[in-house]
C-alpha cells in the first residue's frame, strides 16, 4: 500500500450503502498550514478559485484508468468532497494503468479501494472522499458541481448519465482512453461564465500623466509597454491630484498610441493630476454555451490539439462512434472485449464500412431518443478479477419516467435474457466488458418484440449512433459529408488495440480531464468546447506482431503487450533509466515509469536522485509523499512508494544534486549501462548539465517542465536531433536594476526583492561575518584589503557585539523597533532630503517622474497589525540569531514598544543616493553605496577627503569592540531564508518588509502567498500539469524502445488553461563537414567525438595516432581549463611533456585527479584540414584502463 496518514481522525464509515471517508473538510481551511501546502497551485488558480474549489463536490463514475487518474488529481487539488461511484472489481490488468490499486486489492470493488487509497491524500487538508454504490447515482448527482464519467461506457451509457447531470444542473465531463487513442467531451451547459479565460494576469501600467479634457487622456510611463486594446475595461489607483479617478469604477479605453489611451471621463472639472497612480486592465469574463451530449455527437465542435492534421479530430470522431457501434452490434461482451476474442482483416473491415455509413449520413439525434435519466449499478470490471471468473458486470438504468421494474430495494435491475444469468430487466443498460471496460448498449429485444416497440426504438437508437437510417441530415461542425471521410488506417489501428489500457494515456487524459472538472468547479480557465481528440499513432509498431505475440497471458502488463507484443515487454522491463528530479514531474514520470515496467526485470532498473527533502507544499502537487514523509529525502520516500506499486521494480535512489560534485557517483561505467535519462528539474543549469552528460554519453533525454497551466516535453535522440545546449532555453531571469530595487521602487515585485535582501543581510550575513570575526585571525587584515567594505562591516560588528547584543528578548523586541524607524522613516526623510518632491532635473523635468514614485515616511502605531507583524518577526529573528528565546504574543510586544526612546532622525548632508546602476557600481567602488540602506555609513559620502575620516573611523570602532578572546567559544547563528516553513516567521517578516516599503512609495501591497511565491523564486504548479507532461514525455519512451524514425518523435508545448497543445518534430541535429587530409569528408554533429585507445600511449604518440587515423592536424589539446598542448607554446616546455602518457599530463599539468574506476578521459582539440584551416571538431575521449 502507499503511504498513510496517521492521523487518526480518518475512518471508513458506512452510511446507507454509501462509504465515507473523514477527514475532510467542508469549509475552506485558512490556516497558516493549509495556506503553505496549497501554496503553488493557489497561484495558479488564484484565491477566489481556490475557495469555489474548496467547496465543491466533483462524482467520479467509472475506476478504470482514467477514472482513477481523475480522482487522484482531483484529491490532491482540495475540491470539498469526491464521489466514487463504481461497482466493478478490480482486475490484474488494473494494476498497470491505476496507481491506487496493488496486488492484494485483485477482485475488491474499485470504488472502496479507491476511496481508501485517497483517504491517504488528505490528512486533514484533503477532501471527504466516499464510495457510493451505482444504484443510488442519480441521487447523489444532486450533491455534486461536476460529473466526470468514464470507464469504457458506450456514448448511450454517456447520454443517460449526462442527461441526469442536466436534471440536477451539475457539468458533465466525459473521458476515455482506447490504446493510443482518446478523447473528452465536456458539458458546462448554457451560459457558463468563465472568470479568466487565460489566466495569464492582467497587464498593469503606471501613469505619467492624465488630461483635464474630454475625453481624458492617460498617459502611462514610456518603461512600460502599453498592454491594452480598445475596448478593454480599466480601473484606476492612487492617483494623486485627480482623486476623482480612484473611485475603483471600471472605465472602457480607447488606444491613441503606444504609451496613451482615453477613457470617456470629462475630466475638465476633475482636480489636476499631480503625479503617481496605477491603471489595471481587468479580466473580461466570456460566457459559453455547451450542447448535451446526445446532440454533441452529431454537432461536434472540436478543440483541436493536433494542428498538423487538421481532420483528425473529425476522423477520430467518426471512429469513437463507429467502434460504439460496432460493440452494439457485436454484443459487446462476446464481441470485441471478450479476452480471447481475436481481431482479424473481417472485423476491421466491419468497422471501416459502419464509419463509412456514418459518413454517408449523418442525423440529428430526436430529443426522446435517449432516457432523460438512469439510476441503477455503475461498474467497469475486468474478468480477470471478478469473483468466480464471473466478469460481466451491469448498470442498470432506470427510466425517469418509470419504465422498467426493479427490486423494491432500488437495487439492480435483473434480464433474465443475460448469457452469463446476470442480465438486467430494464429498457436500458450499460454493460462492460470483462477484461477492458468497453461498454454497450443492450436492449430487451425479445420484451420489444412482444409489444411490439421496443424493437423500433431499438432501431431508432441504432440509427441515431450510426447515422444511418432516414433523418435530418446535420451540419457536422461546418464540414461536408464526402469532402472528409474516415481515416482507414486509424479506425484498423482503433479496433486492433481499444482493449488496451496504457498508462501513458491514461496519464495525459487524466490530467486533462481532471483539469476540466476543475475549470467547472472554479470559473477559471477556459474549458474545452466541447470534444478533444488526442492519439498517439506514432508510438504503434510499424509491423503489427502475430497473434500469440500479442495474446494476453494474465500478466500485469497485458495491456501493453496487446498493443506492442511481449519481445517489446520484455524490453521495458531490462532497460535502465535515470530521472533527475523527484518533484511534481518526476513523482508522476516515475509513477508511469513503475507502472509500464521498466525497470522490472532482469538487468532493469530506474535510478532517481534529488537532493531536496519532502516539504508540505510539495503535499498538493508530488503524489508520491505524504504527511508522515516531511523532511525525509525525496529519492528515498519515492522508492519506496514505487516497490509498493509494483514490486518487481529495481530502485536505486540518491540523495544529491546531479552536477559536476557527483560525478563520482554516475561515472562512465554508470551511464554506459543506461537506456536514457529523464529530466525533471525546474531550472536551466541543472537541464544543461544533464544535457551535457546525455550527449557526451550519447543517451536519450527527454525532458519535461510546468510552469502553472502551461507545459512543455522535448526528446533529444541520439543524433538525430539537436541537444538541449541548442535549442530553445527557459528565458533569464529579469535582473531588477540596483537603484530601482534600493531607492526607487515602483512595482510589488520590487518591494519583495528588497526585503528578500533586508534579511539575508540582516540575518544570515550579519551573523556570518561576526563568526568570522570571532574564529578568523586574519579577518581584519584582510578586510583591509577592500575599503569599499571595512568601514560598514566594522559598523555591524560594533553593533552585533556592543551597541544592540541583546541579552532579553525584550532587547530584541527594542532592537526591531529601531529597524523599523530607520527602514520605513529615516531613510525615506534622507531621501526626500536629497530629493524633494519639487525637485527639478537640469533638463528642466520634474526629477519624480516616470518610474520614480514620490516616497512618503511612515508613522510607527502599534495597533496597526501590519507594524506590529514587522516588529514581532524581526525580534524573533533576532532572538533566533542569538539564541534567544521568542514570543509571538501580542500583549508582550506592545508593553516593550511603549517603553523604547527612538531618536530622532538628523539629516545628513553630503550624502550621495545613486540615481542610476552605473552610479551606484561607482559609489559602491569608492567606499558608498547611496543604497537606501539601513546603515548611516552606508549612505555616506565617498569623497577623497572622507576616506581618510572612514580609516580613523574605523580605528574608533576598533576600540570599541571586544577581542576575540573575550569571546571565545561564543557564536552566533545564521539563518537561512526558507519559503516552506509557516512556523519560522521568515515570510511574515518579508511579507511585512515588503509592504511597508510598498505603502512608503504607494506600490500596491501583496498578501504573504504572493510574497513566499516571489521571495522564493516559486514556480506555480498544479498536478493536472504535471500528470500531463510525465505522460507525454512517457509516450516518447515507446518510440526509443522501437528505435523509431525520426520524424516520429514529437516535442509538444501545451496550455491547459487555453486549451492549446503544440507538437512539432525535434529540430535536426546540425552536421557539420570537414575535409580532412587522405581525402576523406568527416561529417559530425554534436552527439560525436572521437574515441581513441590510448592505454600507456604518450603525448607524442598520441599526435601521431590521431593524425593518421583521422587526416587531421591537432594545434591545440586542452583537458577541462588546463592547455595541455599548443603549436605555440615554447618548444622547451613542449619537450617536457611529449613524452608524458596522457594520464600524466592530465594529472601533472593538469592537477586533476583521475578516479580509479574512471575509463575515460575526454580533451577538447582544435584541428587544422587539409587546407591548413582551423576547423571546429568534436570532443576528443581516450580510453586510458
Amino acid at each position: 500500500m502507499i503511504p498513510s496518514s496517521s492521523s487518526s481522525a480518518m475512518h471508513i464509515s458506512s452510511d446507507d450503502g454509501a462509504c465515507q471517508a473523514a477527514g475532510g473538510q467542508t469549509d475552506p481551511v485558512e490556516s497558516a498550514e493549509w495556506e503553505l501546502r496549497f501554496s503553488r497551485q493557489t497561484a495558479v488558480l488564484g484565491r477566489e478559485g481556490m475557495r469555489r474549489l474548496t467547496s465543491t463536490t466533483v462524482a467520479v463514475i467509472g475506476l478504470k484508468g482514467v477514472g482513477v487518474e481523475v480522482a487522484k488529481n482531483l484529491a490532491m487539488t482540495a475540491v470539498k468532497s469526491i464521489l466514487l461511484i463504481d461497482d466493478g472489481v478490480i482486475g490484474l490488468s488494473d494494476l498497470a494503468s491505476q496507481f491506487l490499486f496493488r496486488k492484494q486489492d485483485v477482485g475488491k470493488n474499485r470504488a472502496v479501494v479507491c476511496m481508501e487509497r485517497l483517504m491517504e491524500f488528505g490528512d486533514g487538508a484533503g477532501p471527504v472522499v466516499r464510495a457510493v454504490p451505482g444504484h443510488r447515482m442519480g441521487e447523489v448527482l444532486s450533491e455534486c458541481h461536476v460529473a466526470v464519467a468514464s470507464g469504457g461506457q458506450s456514448f448511450s451509457g454517456l447520454v443517460s448519465i449526462n442527461q441526469l447531470c442536466r436534471q440536477h444542473g451539475v457539468k458533465f465531463v466525459a473521458a476515455e482512453t482506447k490504446g493510443v487513442f482518446s478523447y473528452v467531451f465536456n458539458d458546462m451547459g448554457e451560459g457558463l461564465e468563465v472568470l479568466d479565460p487565460t489566466g495569464e494576469p492582467p497587464p498593469s501600467h503606471l501613469i505619467a500623466s492624465v488630461t483635464q479634457d474630454y475625453p481624458a487622456t492617460v498617459t502611462v510611463v514610456e518603461e512600460q509597454r502599453l498592454g491594452l486594446v480598445d475596448g478593454d475595461m480599466v480601473v484606476f489607483s492612487g492617483v494623486k491630484g485627480m482623486d476623482q479617478l480612484n473611485d475603483n469604477q471600471p472605465r472602457v479605453v480607447k488606444v491613441t498610441g503606444s504609451h496613451s489611451f482615453t477613457i470617456p471621463d470629462d475630466s475638465r472639472s476633475y482636480g489636476l493630476y499631480v503625479s503617481g497612480g496605477q491603471v489595471q486592465r481587468l479580466q473580461t469574463p466570456i460566457r459559453m454555451d455547451f450542447l448535451p451530449l446526445e446532440k454533441a455527437i452529431l454537432e461536434p465542435q472540436f478543440s483541436t490539439f493536433n494542428e498538423e492534421w487538421p481532420d483528425r479530430a473529425w476522423q477520430a470522431h467518426i471512429a469513437f462512434r463507429a467502434l460504439d457501434e460496432y460493440q452494439r452490434r457485436r454484443g459487446g461482451v462476446l464481441g470485441l472485449f471478450h479476452p480471447k476474442q481475436k481481431i482479424d482483416d473481417d472485423d476491421a473491415d466491419e468497422l471501416v464500412r459502419i464509419a463509412h455509413e456514418i459518413c454517408r449520413s449523418v442525423c440529428v439525434m430526436g430529443s426522446s431518443s435517449y432516457p432523460a435519466g438512469a439510476e441503477g449499478h455503475f461498474c467497469s470490471d475486468d474478468g480477470a478479477g471478478a469473483v468466480e471468473g464471473e466478469g460481466v458486470c451491469r448498470v442498470a438504468a432506470q427510466m425517469a419516467d418509470g419504465a422498467g421494474s426493479s427490486s423494491s430495494n432500488g437495487g439492480c435491475l435483473q434480464d433474465e435474457h443475460s448469457d452469463h444469468g446476470n442480465g438486467f430487466n430494464g429498457r436500458i443498460a450499460m454493460q462492460v466488458d470483462d477484461g477492458q471496460g468497453m461498454g454497450v448498449v443492450a436492449e430487451d429485444e425479445e420484451e420489444a418484440a412482444a409489444d411490439g416497440s421496443g424493437g423500433a426504438e431499438c432501431e431508432t437508437r441504432s440509427q441515431m449512433l450510426t447515422g444511418s437510417g432516414e433523418g435530418k441530415v446535420g451540419d457536422m461542425h461546418s464540414m461536408k459529408v464526402g469532402q472528409r471521410m474516415a481515416n482507414d488506417g486509424l479506425l484498423r489501428a482503433l479496433l486492433r488495440t481499444a482493449r488496451a489500457e496504457l498508462c501513458p494515456m491514461v496519464a495525459v487524459v487524466g490530467g486533462i480531464a481532471a483539469m476540466e472538472a476543475i475549470k467547472g468547479c472554479t470559473g477559471v480557465f477556459t474549458p474545452i468546447h466541447q470534444w478533444l481528440y488526442f492519439d498517439a499513432m506514432d508510438c504503434l509498431p510499424v509491423e503489427v506482431s502475430g497473434p500469440e505475440e500479442t495474446q494476453p497471458s494474465g500478466s500485469l502488463y497485458d495491456s501493453q503487450i496487446l498493443v506492442f507484443g511481449k519481445s517489446f515487454q520484455e524490453q521495458l522491463t531490462r532497460m535502465k533509466w535515470l530521472v533527475v528530479g523527484a518533484g511534481g514531474i518526476g513523482c508522476e514520470a516515475l509513477k508511469n515509469l513503475t507502472m509500464m515496467g521498466i525497470g522490472c526485470g532482469e538487468g532493469g532498473g530506474i535510478t532517481v536522485t534529488d537532493a531536496d527533502c519532502v516539504r508540505r507544499p510539495h503535499l498538493s502537487a508530488q503524489v508520491l509523499y505524504r504527511t508522515k514523509d516531511l523532511h525525509r529525502p525525496k529519492a528515498t520516500v519515492a522508492g519506496e512508494v514505487l516497490k509498493q506499486v509494483n514490486p518487481s521494480v529495481q530502485i536505486d535512489a540518491h540523495q544529491q544534486r546531479f552536477d559536476a560534485e557527483s560525478e563520482s557517483v554516475f561515472d562512465s561505467l554508470f551511464f554506459e549501462s543506461l537506456s536514457g535519462v529523464l529530466s525533471a528539474v525546474g531550472d536551466s543549469t541543472s537541464r544543461l548539465y544533464i544535457d551535457m552528460r546525455s550527449v557526451y554519453f550519447r543517451k536519450p533525454m527527454i525532458d519535461g517542465g510546468t510552469l502553472g497551466m502551461k507545459g512543455n516535453v522535448q526528446v533529444f535522440v541520439p543524433h538525430h536531433s539537436e541537444v538541449y545546449n541548442t535549442s530553445t532555453r527557459d528565458p533569464p531571469e529579469k535582473e531588477i536594476p540596483i537603484c530601482t530595487l534600493k531607492n526607487f521602487p515602483y512595482a510589488p515585485e520590487h518591494t519583495v526583492r528588497w526585503a528578500v535582501d533586508l534579511f539575508e543581510s540582516m540575518f544570515k550575513q550579519r551573523p556570518v561575518d561576526v563568526n568570522e570575526y570571532l574564529s578568523k585571525r586574519d579577518f581584519l587584515e584582510q578586510l583591509k584589503k577592500i575599503p569599499a567594505s571595512r568601514l560598514p562591516t566594522l559598523e555591524t560588528l560594533r553593533d552585533s557585539l556592543v551597541r544592540h547584543r541583546p541579552l532579553s528578548f525584550d532587547a530584541c523586541i527594542e532592537w526591531a523597533r529601531l529597524q523599523f524607524e530607520e527602514l520605513f522613516v529615516n531613510n525615506i526623510k534622507q531621501l526626500l532630503y536629497n530629493f524633494p518632491p519639487d525637485m527639478i532635473t537640469s533638463l528642466g523635468t520634474p526629477f519624480w517622474s516616470g518610474t520614480k514614485r514620490v516616497p512618503t515616511p511612515l508613522t510607527f502605531d502599534s495597533a496597526d497589525p501590519l507594524h506590529l507583524e514587522f516588529i514581532i518577526a524581526a525580534a524573533n529573528l533576532q532572538g533566533n540569531v542569538y539564541g534567544l528565546r521568542g514570543s509571538t504574543d501580542h500583549s508582550t510586544f506592545i508593553k516593550v514598544l511603549k517603553d523604547v526612546t527612538v531618536p530622532p532622525f538628523e539629516r545628513r548632508e553630503g550624502v550621495k543616493i545613486a540615481v542610476t546602476d552605473s552610479e551606484a557600481r561607482a559609489l559602491a567602488g569608492r567606499g558608498g553605496s547611496g543604497a537606501g540602506s539601513s546603515s548611516r555609513s552606508k549612505m555616506s559620502s565617498a569623497s577623497a577627503a572622507e576616506q581618510f575620516e572612514a580609516a580613523d573611523a574605523c580605528e574608533r570602532i576598533l576600540k570599541e569592540m571586544p577581542s576575540p578572546a573575550s569571546l571565545a567559544g561564543y557564536r552566533l547563528t545564521p539563518v537561512d531564508y526558507d519559503k516552506d516553513d509557516e512556523r519560522n516567521l521568515h515570510v511574515e517578516f518579508v511579507s511585512a518588509a515588503a509592504n511597508l516599503r510598498a505603502l512608503n512609495y504607494g506600490i500596491p501591497t501583496t498578501n504573504k502567498l504572493q510574497a513566499r511565491l516571489v521571495a522564493g523564486k516559486i514556480q506555480p504548479s498544479i498536478i493536472t500539469s504535471t500528470a500531463v507532461a510525465a505522460g507525454l514525455m512517457c509516450l516518447e519512451i515507446y518510440k526509443l524502445v522501437q528505435r523509431k524514425d525520426p520524424s516520429t518523435y514529437r516535442n509538444t508545448s501545451f496550455n491547459l488553461a487555453l486549451p492549446s497543445l503544440a507538437q512539432a518534430q525535434p529540430t535536426p541535429a546540425v552536421v557539420q563537414k570537414v575535409e580532412t587530409r587522405d581525402g576523406r569528408t568527416l561529417a559530425w554533429t554534436l552527439w560525436d567525438r572521437f574515441e581513441m585507445d590510448g592505454i600507456n600511449m604518450t603525448l607524442e604518440q598520441f599526435l601521431k595516432e590521431f593524425s593518421r587515423q583521422h587526416g587531421l592536424e591537432i594545434t591545440m589539446l586542452s583537458f577541462g581549463k588546463s592547455l595541455l598542448y599548443a603549436e605555440f607554446l615554447p618548444k622547451k616546455r613542449m619537450s617536457e611533456r611529449l613524452p608524458m602518457t596522457m594520464q600524466e599530463l592530465v594529472s601533472v599539468i593538469g592537477k586533476a585527479v583521475v578516479p580509479s574506476n574512471e575509463k575515460w578521459l575526454t580533451f577538447s582539440i582544435s584541428c587544422t584540414d587539409v587546407h591548413g584551416n582551423d576547423v571546429e571538431v568534436p570532443d576528443l575521449s581516450l580510453r586510458i584502463r
